[in-house]
Parts: C-alpha cells; sequence; structure tokens
C-alpha cells in the first residue's frame, strides 16, 4: 500500500517549485524562535494553504500557457509580477463565483494567498493588488482597502474603476474632508454595489460590451437614471450619487457638503451673508449646547449649506431682508426664500425626509428667535393646516400648490369651505382627519384627471372655480368622471381609488349647494368577485402569521434594549395580530375605555374594550349617562372572547408604559387620558401613536430575521388570536426557544399542529356521535357534479337514502311519541340537522347547493348557539358547535376543489336573498340575521 502524501507534495502537480517553498514555509512556522522573519504560526501557514489548494485546479485551467509556465517554474517567485499577481487574484475570484465550488474553508483565495505572499517574500507591508492604499489623513489605523469586488466586472473597465477610487481617495485626502474613513468607504462600497448590479441590465451591459468607457458611463444622465433606477436600496443610491459628484460635478452636480468643513467656517460664511443671522445662529447654538441630539450639529450644518444654494438665487431685496432681519426674513411675502429653495431641489434627488429636516431646523431657528411656536408653512397661502390629531397644539400641512398654480378661482373656493370644515360646530362638524382626507382625494382627483380638459374647460375651472364645473350641463364634472371610470376599467386605477376620487368631488359640489351628476360612475359590481378572491389571497397565510407572532416575542424576549416606543410598538403589534382591531381607534383608547361587566351567574368579571369609531351621524354621551344595552353596538364594546387574550397588554400600557406620561400632563389636556402615548423627540409634550409605529415596528421585526412586513390590511377579520395563542404557548414549551431560528421553531410547531390535525376528525366523529346518538355516521364528504339520479332533494343537498332505510328508521324511533300522538307513519327521515354527518347525504358541486349549505350553518348553528344557557353544559354544546362550522367548512374547501367560484358564488346567493327558500320552508315563520 503506497504511503499517504505529505501536504506540501500535493502541490507538485501544479509547480514542484511550490510545494518546496511550501515545504519551507511550513518549517519556519514550526521553528520556536523565528529571527527578522514575518512569519504566522503553523496553522494559519496551514489554513492558506489549503485554501490555496482548493482553488488552483480551478485557477490553472484558467491559465494561458505563458503563464502556466511561468507559475510551475517559479512558484510564489511569479507573483514579484504583478500583472500576474492580478490575473491570478482574478481567477481566484471567478472561480469561486463561477464555478461554485465546494470548499472546505470559507477563505477567500486572494486574501490566503497574499498571506502566504507576505511569509514568503518577508515583507509585512506588501500591498496585493486588490487593495487600495487609504491615504494617512483620512485614516490612521485602516491603511488599505479590500478591492477584490473589482474581479467581479469586465476586464476593460477594471483599471478605470480602480483609477476613479484612488482619485476620490487623494482628494477627499487633500480637501481635509470632515467625513470619517467608515462613511468614505461605505460610500465607495455602494458606488461599486450599484455598479456591479447594473451589469445585469441589458442597457448597461450592452453599452460596456460595445466598448463605452465608465468615464462615458459616468457621464451619461441617462445611463446613470438606469443604473439608480434598478437599485431598490436608497442608501445605496444617495452613495451613488454622492461619488458621481466626484467624478462629473459638471453633469450632476457639485459637492456642496464639502464647501464648509466645520463649524467656524459655516459661521464665517454666514456672517458674509449676514452678521444678524450669525448672532442668532449662535444664540440657538448656546442655548442647546447640552443637547445629546445625534444630529443636532449635522442639521445645523445642512441648514447654513442651504445658503450655498440659495445665495445666488435671490434677489438684492431678498438679501436685504437676510441681512437685516436674519432667519425672519423666511416668514416675509409669503415664505418665498422657503419656496425659492423648493423649487431649487424640485428637480433634484432630495427625498421629502431631507426636506422635511430641513424645514423642521428653520422651525426651530424661528421659535427660538420669535420665543413662540411657529412653523413656516403657516405663511405659505397654499398649504392647509390641520390641528394635529396626535399631538395637542400642533398641526399638520396639506399643500394645495397645483390647484393654487393653476386653477386659482378653485383654490379660492377650496380655502372657503376648508376654514368652514374646521370651524363649523353644528350636527355636520366632521373629524380632522375625515376633512383632511377628502381635500387630499380632491386634489389628487384634479392633479390627475385634468389632462382630460380641453383649454377652455381649464381656463373655466381656472376663472370660475367649482361653479365652472357644473356650467354647461356638467361637462366639466362629467368629463373628469369618465376619464377616472376609463382608468378604473382600464386597470389602471383601482376601484376604490376611483370611488374616492368621484366622491370627493361630489362632496365639495354638494357643500356649495351645487348640482352633481351621477354619470360615468365606477362600479364595483361586475368585478367585486375577483376583488374578492385577490382581497382573500392578500391575507398572512398560516406561516405568515407564525413568523410575525414568533419574532414579536423573540424580540420582546431578547432584546434588553428596547425603547419604551419600541416595546410599545412591540406590544401594538402584538395586539392587532391577536384581534384585527381598527387601528385609529386602538390608537385612541383612553383609560376609561378598558373596563369590566360584572357576571351574575358565573361570579366573573368580563373584560371589556370600548373601541368606539367616530361616525358622523353619533354622538357619544355614555361617560355622562352611563352604558345601556341597546347602545353597546353604537359605542363599539367588544367584550368577552375577543378582549381576553389581549387585556393583559392593554392594561399594561395603560399602568405601566403610559402613566408617566400622563401624569406629565395637565388636567385639561386633551390627551390626558390616552393610554398609547408616547414622548417624541421632536415635541416637548407626549403625543399618540400613529401609523409610523409600524415602521419602527417592522425595523425591529427585520433585524431579528423576519421576512415578513406587517400590514393591518393583511389581517383577517376577527384577529388571529388562535395562531397566536399556539405560538406564544409552543414558544414557552419549546427550550430556549428564542436562542432558534424560526425555521427551527416552525418545524417544531408545525410538527405539533400536524398531530392535532390528525386526531381533529376523529375526535369530530366522536362528537357528534354523542350529539346524533344512535345514528349511522360517516367521516367521509361525498360530492358530485350532478344531481344523482336515484336521490332526493333536501334542504342541504341530496339524499340517497330509500324509503325504510336505517336513517329513516332512526328517525322514527327518536320521535315515535311525536308520531303516535299525531297518528302519523313515516317512512323517510327528516332530521335535516344530521345530513352532514351521514352517509347516505351527497352535494352537488355548485353554487345553489352551496347555499343550501352556507343557510344550514346560519340556522342550525346560530339556533345551538341561542340554545347556550345552561352554565354547566355550555362548553359541551360549544363543542357542538365547533364540530359542525368545522365540517361546513372542511366541505366547502373540497368543493372549491372540484368547482373553484362555487363558495364565492354561494356567498353573493346567500348576502343577496338570504336564507334558502327550502329552509325557509322547514323553518316556517323564525327570521335570522345574517
Amino acid at each position: 500500500m503506497p504511503a499517504t502524501p505529505k501536504f506540501h507534495e500535493k502541490f507538485i502537480k501544479f509547480s514542484p517549485t511550490l510545494s518546496e517553498q511550501l515545504l519551507s514555509l511550513r518549517k519556519k512556522a514550526k521553528a520556536p524562535k523565528p529571527v527578522n522573519f514575518f512569519i504566522s504560526t503553523y496553522k494559519s501557514v496551514h489554513r492558506q494553504s489549503t485554501c490555496l489548494f482548493e482553488h488552483l485546479e480551478a485557477i490553472t485551467s484558467r491559465m494561458n500557457s505563458i503563464d502556466l509556465k511561468q507559475f510551475q517554474l517559479l512558484g510564489f517567485d511569479a507573483f514579484k509580477d504583478r500583472e500576474f499577481w492580478q490575473r491570478f487574484e482574478r481567477w481566484g475570484v471567478i472561480s469561486r463565483k463561477v464555478d461554485e465550488l465546494i470548499l472546505k474553508s470559507n477563505a477567500k483565495v486572494h486574501i490566503a494567498l497574499f498571506g502566504l505572499l507576505k511569509q514568503h517574500f518577508d515583507n509585512e507591508l506588501l500591498i496585493a493588488p486588490y487593495e487600495i492604499l487609504i491615504p494617512n489623513s483620512i485614516s490612521k489605523i485602516k491603511n488599505t482597502y479590500d478591492f477584490s469586488t473589482i474581479y467581479s466586472f469586465p476586464q476593460t473597465i477594471t483599471n478605470e474603476i480602480k483609477s476613479f477610487i484612488e482619485k476620490v481617495l487623494q482628494q477627499k485626502s487633500s480637501e481635509r474632508s470632515n467625513q470619517d474613513a467608515d462613511t468614505i468607504l461605505k460610500n465607495i462600497s455602494g458606488f461599486l454595489y450599484c455598479l456591479e448590479r447594473s451589469l445585469n441590465t441589458e442597457e448597461i451591459s450592452c453599452a460596456v460590451t460595445n466598448g463605452i468607457s465608465l468615464d462615458g458611463i459616468l457621464k451619461s444622465g441617462t445611463y446613470c437614471s438606469t443604473i439608480k433606477y434598478n437599485i431598490k436600496e436608497k442608501i445605496k443610491v444617495k452613495q451613488f450619487e454622492h461619488m458621481l459628484r466626484y467624478h462629473s460635478p459638471e453633469v450632476h452636480g457639485t459637492r456642496r457638503t464639502t464647501l464648509l468643513r466645520n463649524m467656524e467656517e459655516a459661521l464665517e460664511f454666514i456672517e458674509s451673508l449676514s452678521a444678524t443671522l450669525k448672532k442668532q445662529i449662535e444664540s440657538f447654538l448656546t442655548a442647546n449646547k447640552n443637547d445629546t441630539k445625534k444630529h443636532f450639529r449635522s442639521r445645523i450644518m445642512r441648514f447654513i449649506r442651504l445658503f450655498y444654494l440659495l445665495k445666488d438665487n435671490l434677489d438684492n431685496s431678498q438679501l436685504t431682508e437676510l441681512k437685516d432681519n436674519g432667519i425672519k426674513s423666511f416668514l416675509l411675502n409669503n415664505a418665498e426664500v422657503w419656496k425659492i429653495y423648493l423649487s431649487l431641489v424640485k428637480n433634484e434627488a432630495r427625498s421629502q425626509t431631507q426636506i422635511y429636516e430641513l424645514r423642521s431646523q428653520v422651525n426651530l431657528l424661528l421659535n427660538h428667535v420669535l420665543g413662540r411656536s411657529v412653523n413656516l408653512n403657516e405663511y405659505i397661502i397654499y398649504m392647509f393646516s390641520y390641528p394635529h390629531n396626535s399631538v395637542h397644539g400642533e398641526f399638520q400641512f396639506q399643500s394645495q400648490k397645483y390647484i393654487h398654480d393653476n386653477y386659482p378661482a378653485l383654490f379660492e373656493d377650496l380655502k372657503v369651505l376648508h376654514s368652514l370644515e374646521l370651524e363649523r360646530v353644528d350636527a355636520f362638524k366632521r373629524q380632522v382627519i375625515t376633512v383632511k382626507n377628502n381635500f387630499t382625494a380632491f386634489l389628487i382627483a384634479i392633479e390627475s384627471n385634468d389632462d382630460c380638459l380641453s383649454a377652455n374647460q381649464k381656463e373655466l375651472l381656472a376663472t370660475n372655480g367649482l361653479e365652472g364645473m357644473v356650467k354647461n350641463n356638467n361637462n366639466i364634472h362629467k368629463a373628469l368622471r369618465q376619464h377616472i371610470q376609463h382608468k378604473c376599467k382600464m386597470s389602471e386605477l383601482d376601484l376604490d381609488y376611483g370611488k374616492i376620487q368621484q366622491n370627493a368631488i361630489n362632496q365639495l359640489l354638494d357643500k356649495v349647494g351645487l348640482a352633481q351628476t351621477i354619470s360615468y360612475p365606477v362600479s364595483q359590481m361586475k368585478r367585486r368577485h375577483h376583488v374578492e378572491k385577490r382581497s382573500s389571497n392578500n391575507f398572512y397565510s398560516i406561516k405568515e402569521a407564525v413568523q410575525l407572532a414568533f419574532h414579536i416575542e423573540k424580540t420582546l424576549l431578547l432584546n434588553k434594549n428596547l425603547s419604551h416606543y419600541q416595546a410599545l410598538a412591540l406590544k401594538i403589534g402584538r395586539i392587532l395580530l391577536k384581534t384585527a382591531w381598527n387601528m385609529t381607534p386602538t390608537f385612541e383608547l383612553t383609560t376609561e375605555d378598558i373596563f369590566y361587566f360584572d357576571s351574575p351567574l358565573g361570579g366573573k368579571k368580563t373584560p371589556a374594550v370600548r373601541l368606539f369609531k367616530r361616525r358622523a351621524n353619533y354622538s357619544t354621551q355614555w361617560y355622562r349617562y352611563g352604558l345601556q344595552a341597546e347602545n353597546i353596538e353604537d359605542e363599539g364594546i367588544e367584550m368577552g372572547e375577543k378582549v381576553r387574550p389581549v387585556i393583559q397588554d392593554l392594561i399594561d400600557i395603560r399602568d405601566n408604559d403610559s402613566k408617566p406620561f400622563r401624569d406629565s400632563l395637565p388636567d385639561d389636556h386633551p390627551q390626558k387620558h390616552r393610554i398609547m402615548l408616547y414622548q417624541s423627540s421632536k415635541y416637548d409634550k407626549p403625543k399618540t401613536v400613529d401609523q409610523s409605529v409600524f415602521a419602527t415596528l417592522n425595523e425591529l421585526l427585520v433585524g431579528q430575521g423576519c421576512e415578513v412586513s406587517f400590514s393591518t390590511q393583511r389581517i383577517r377579520k376577527g384577529g388571529l388570536n388562535y395562531i397566536y395563542r399556539k405560538v406564544s404557548s409552543d414558544f414557552k414549551k419549546y427550550k430556549k426557544a428564542g436562542q432558534h431560528s424560526f425555521e427551527v421553531f416552525l418545524n417544531y410547531y408545525l410538527k405539533n399542529e400536524s398531530e392535532k390535525s390528525k386526531k381533529t376528525l376523529s375526535n369530530a366523529i366522536n362528537i357528534m356521535g354523542d350529539y346524533f346518538h344512535g345514528r349511522e355516521l360517516s367521516e367521509d364528504i361525498i360530492i358530485l357534479t350532478d344531481v344523482p339520479s336515484n336521490s332526493r332533494q333536501t334542504p342541504n343537498g341530496s339524499c340517497i337514502a330509500g324509503q325504510s332505510s336505517e336513517a329513516a328508521k332512526q328517525y322514527d324511533s327518536s320521535n315515535y311519541k311525536l308520531h303516535k300522538d299525531n297518528d302519523t307513519n313515516t317512512t323517510l327521515c327528516a332530521d335535516f340537522n344530521a345530513c352532514l354527518w351521514c352517509p347516505f347525504f351527497r352535494l352537488v358541486a355548485d353554487d345553489d347547493h352551496v347555499w343550501r349549505l352556507l343557510s344550514y350553518k346560519v340556522v342550525v348553528i346560530d339556533k345551538m348557539k341561542a340554545a347556550i344557557v345552561d352554565q354547566e353544559l355550555a362548553l359541551e354544546q360549544k363543542t357542538y358547535i365547533t364540530a359542525l362550522s368545522e365540517r361546513v367548512d372542511m366541505i366547502l374547501k373540497n368543493v372549491a376543489k372540484i368547482t373553484p367560484s362555487a363558495p364565492s358564488d354561494g356567498r353573493i346567493l346567500l348576502k343577496k336573498y338570504g336564507i334558502h327558500p327550502d329552509w325557509d320552508l322547514v323553518l316556517g315563520n323564525e327570521e335570522f340575521t345574517l
């Protein structure tokens, strides 16, 4: 048996010289005291050699004959030629990606090779081709940047990219950039990421293949727009844009942020414009010198840099006002200076968040200088203000700029209506959020549909406002409605949004007493079936719901550094996932909205929560007069089983999370009794949570690896408490669940769930066997496509039991006394309640038989629910009800497999016509509410 070759001998087939060089390195690594030799440990040398060996087959197969011969003869010494070294690195990176090597080591071959070469050449300061030197002025800790990703790019542009990156680093160094090294390197990484992804697009790939240089691509606005369009990560796009401004400032704009490197330079520049403004800023900085907020000074710098953009676009009178009044000049002439800034950034890639943050900083400076609360939007004529729903004393604003600029008379009408809606105190007063949404929908209806209007129609609307809309037999109104209807029919606009837009126009016309038209309505009837099916498919699947519940519990369990707001976001997510309650009433819960009903029978208190959804025609006075039984539905009272799963969370939020914030508010504060309170960094007083809480919730879930976004729109009606309760239970049973991945937990969950489901059908058979004592029962569900020829019609479906069958005998036996008293004799079964479990029952997979089945569910099950009066037997009766309900649902699923449209069509018949006529005959004059 031949001896096993030594490790270094494995390299002989690639290069005998390399084999000897590796042997030498391994011997030196074992030496107890290496002298004047940069050497790693033996373990490191072995690991690096192993990684190199795993790649050598693929790398050498890509070498040309000259490079291969050089490598075989010289081994490591071949790498004195840096071009050869660079080609070798490229082959290593490509082989790993293209050949999908199955490697024992996760190390990268270019890094392993570099480690071996530093030891071979005894040079700790050796620089590899894949590295770029970082100037010492940028970073004194990190000397090089790993540039190996460049090998994924075509060779034609590799050197261009490297030269550009080196040029950027040198320019940053010479400018004494105030950016830290990590930010600079992240910008470079983001640039390379966008460029690499763009090579997958046909347009950029063809450009490179056709010989267009990197310089030509980066100087082309069209190519750069294509690159940015295909990148979803906004931060990567910003990093790419930052690098573009270094490459081609004449095309992509200058780098304004580097012009003022520190606060001293910034204040010096401001003084050249306005000594008054400089004093105001210095006073503001002094007043807030103890502020520890992360972005405080950066926002001040951003505000000062604003004037680099503004200074050349202000006329002499505006510059004089700035010089004399400082920050107060922003309020003059309807905030003219601010509007100039908005017009300048309109065509730039500035996010609304950046504009919002800058406006907030202007507001803070104004508040400091004027000594009162000021909002820049108050001074802009086309901004409509609304009282903030979550923060008392603050306002939200809505821009009606499009209508103001294009339809002046219409804007004046809207301004009057806006004031009227917010100031009215009569019975027709509506909620602020409703008013705001109505004006928003009207703006969208005009802005997105006025292209259907002729020049004369636009002029009529601009000069006559709402009256112009109804002139000439509602000519403009009809044109807009027709255009909205057409967009809905072409699926360019969602049916719901189309209806909202049409209604918004009608409502404003109605407010001023103008005639409306119902022409060209958006009808939802024709596609209701498809909309319902699409909507049902949009609900969370069981796996998605389990994943959400798992990660909410895991985050609460493992993350001990959650802020108050983050913990509140998770608890709100848990509550809404369990209950599917409406978002706004949940957010507006008060301490008085959580209470208990006394239960005279059981002696226990029943928890209740008042989810009052404000309606136009209902005004609550229950705090004053007490709650009456007939008002429970109007008041939005949820109680009992709907509330129990979340009552502890609500009490915890009320008594622990929000109590300090409530205590800090004065007694007359309108949010004094709210429970969903938190302290926002933007406001002095606590505020009520709003929809933005879900952004925080999703950030936390993503941080834990959750792949499902939280959305209240996807939670099934009634909530997912069963799933959440099961997850929570398994989470506690499954030891250390939080330390495992979701996949591991899900396997455990589904294993238990499948074992439980196997017992469901047999349990149901046993349960119903008790209920229909003495009757033969079957667990089979037989569904046909046609009515059996030997059957008779029953209210439920079809029965193939003949006269004097076992079912008929059992029915006659059960009702013997009744038949005797009435002197009747029956040879057929009439126990329609038991049909679903009878072996003689057949159901046809069509809409009529589904209608019959759904009617059965309403009639029989509702009667059983109403009959639960005995507390001792309540549990048993509920068990029967559950078994019947599950049986109906199981049958409907099987029907859908044969005729997919039958279940939804049957529901439509039930909703439209009520109980099936055959059940009406059975019930007589009894009535049921659907």
